[in-house]
């Protein structure tokens, strides 16, 4: 099927036009939100003057996962990729600049999914896909079926993807997943969520465990409850529970806001520290001003809590 490129200008595809969608700033050639709870308030509407003007000065621009029903599938192999789009209803989909896809419709299923060997992600709720503007290497995005937006049941959303989905084969003391071990940022975040729940760590120790991801970071809240509930399903199901660990709380949130040493902790983890000096020149014409920035991530930290026994 011949592409049909994306126009440089302001205009967005009509049929990402819906008053229900919504959508968030990129930078230029790049492919993350540079906004604060963009997945919640920071987001627009297709004929917001921000968002056109952002288009205006050549930002790139993503679009949101839930609002409005939608649902994507972000497919980078060619080969399932092609698979899938046979299977499905004729639909909106966008050509990346990988030469992947991705695929738009409406559905009422909403479960955020990996898919196996690392071909992909259903992104249901809170996740966001670039749909127009160029690629970090520098090839454009291009509307591939200039369809409009299927309309899928659940139901069959859930028998289409079964298929496709991850199945895990974890040892705990090992932790490692026996066969194509996935290494997307999404599955480590799952993994460090099953590891965590399986060795009894109440649940407010967990999200300040996890905000030294990103990705759980930045997230909408019900994205976090919805990845716990996840991970302790996982764990229940598979037996992963060690014996006389505290109980795990599923019915409160995760806290808003972290107090006493654990917001402490987080704050001097998060700081970064300026280092900065002023020299002479050999010659003594000139004065050198150096500033260096660390900024320090509570990774090792993570490790250190989740390290495997």
């Amino acid at each position: 099927m011949e592409t049909k490129e994306l126009n440089n200008n302001i205009e967005i595809p009509n049929q990402l036009k819906n008053p229900g969608f919504r959508f968030c700033l990129l930078k230029p050639r790049e492919k993350t939100p540079f906004e604060v709870d963009w997945q919640r308030n920071r987001n627009y509407r297709y004929d917001n003057p921000k968002l056109l003007e952002h288009l205006k000065n050549n930002g790139n621009i993503g679009i949101i996962s839930g609002y409005g029903n939608l649902r994507i599938i972000d497919i980078d192999n060619i080969q399932y990729a092609q698979e899938i789009l046979n299977k499905l209803p004729e639909t909106f989909t966008i050509k990346t600049g990988t030469n992947g896809f991705h695929i738009y419709f409406l559905s009422d299923y909403a479960v955020n999914s990996v898919l196996k060997n690392n071909i992909g992600e259903f992104r249901a709720l809170y996740m966001q896909c670039v749909c127009k503007g160029i690629h970090p290497n520098g090839n454009k995005y291009e509307i591939y079926k200039d369809v409009e937006i299927a309309q899928i049941p659940k139901e069959k959303v859930k028998d289409f993807l079964k298929p496709y989905l991850r199945e895990y084969n974890y040892n705990l003391n090992s932790f490692e997943q026996q066969n194509n071990r996935d290494n997307t940022r999404s599955a480590q975040e799952f993994r460090t969520l099953i590891k965590l729940i399986s060795k009894g760590f109440s649940k407010d120790e967990i999200g300040t465990f996890m905000l030294g991801f990103e990705k759980w970071k930045t997230s909408h809240p019900r994205y976090r409850e919805l990845s716990y509930e996840k991970a302790l399903r996982f764990v229940q199901e598979h037996g992963l529970k060690h014996e006389g660990e505290r109980k795990m709380e599923t019915n409160k949130p995760f806290r808003k806001s972290l107090e006493g040493k654990d917001k402490q902790r987080l704050e001097e983890l998060n700081r970064p520290l300026v280092e900065t000096s002023i020299n002479l020149s050999e010659d003594e014409k000139w004065l050198i001003h150096t500033t260096r920035i660390i900024d320090i991530k509570p990774i090792n930290y993570i490790k250190k809590v989740i390290k495997s026994s």
